[in-house]
């Protein structure tokens, strides 16, 4: 595919390497050897991850604050509660429906499981200096700052055009 300008070039390599990197990362969590794997998924990690973030939460906000629908997070809350990562405990404000919240199991979990990460992600970036490494979370925390804005306008329009084709 041809371009004519060289941000078009420039956005179609971005395009490429995301790809890359979201293909790269899970070959190597399929690549790693038995024993030397993550206990937890991605997904599930980051379901615990965002639960221990935000304290106790109930599932349907929890399902917004990942941008996932209630019924897979409702999966992964299922798992981890029957592994014993999580612990129900009814709402204070309404009786009448629950909060889950990591219990002392899932908290050791979390902590293995983020050093691995950890260990993993500084070994990948083990050739590059502090400079490089900061210029890179710098550039990540932008443009993870940047899906964060564009998810939240979409949302809006969206929003907007309910409304409007309803009334």
């Amino acid at each position: 595919m041809s371009v004519d300008t060289a941000a078009e070039t420039t956005a179609e390599a971005l395009v490429r390497e995301l790809f890359g990197l979201m293909r790269g990362l899970k070959g190597l969590h399929n690549a790693l050897p038995p024993g030397h794997g993550f206990k937890l998924e991605g997904p599930a990690y980051g379901v615990l991850w965002a639960i221990a973030e935000r304290g106790a939460v109930r599932p349907s906000a929890l399902a917004e604050h990942l941008c996932l629908d209630l019924s897979t997070v409702s999966r992964h809350l299922s798992s981890l509660t029957a592994a014993g990562y999580l612990a129900r405990e009814t709402d204070p404000v309404d009786k009448r429906a629950h909060l889950i919240r990591v219990s002392p199991a899932g908290e050791a979990l979390l902590a293995a499981e983020h050093r691995a990460r950890i260990d993993g992600v500084s070994a990948l970036v083990s050739d590059f200096s502090e400079a490089e490494r900061k210029r890179f979370l710098r550039s990540l925390v932008r443009f993870n700052a940047n899906l964060d804005n564009r998810r939240r306008q979409y949302a809006e329009a969206v929003g907007s055009e309910e409304g409007r084709n309803k009334a």
